[in-house]
């Protein structure tokens, strides 16, 4: 019977070999990230809030998928 654990362990992930995807990958985010930000400083001039709350935390999620793509570019993880 085949054990049902699919840890990866200490394998590459399957985006590591493909770095010209994953270099339009960080560019992508990295401009998708400056422009939330410039849209939460927009509608935090304008007195909205909720929408100034959304923008940055969008703008957190896209800034850590940027800082992943980052370091998959880089080697990967480093103990």
């Amino acid at each position: 019977m085949k054990s049902l654990n699919r840890s990866t362990g200490n394998k590459p992930s399957p985006m590591a070999g493909r770095t010209k995807l994953n270099k339009v990958l960080l560019v992508i985010n990295i401009v998708l990230c400056l422009a939330l930000i410039g849209l939460a400083v927009g509608y935090y001039c304008y007195s909205d809030y909720e929408l100034t709350v959304c923008m940055l935390l969008m703008a957190l999620f896209t800034g850590y998928n940027a800082f992943l793509v980052g370091r998959t570019l880089r080697g990967g993880r480093k103990k």
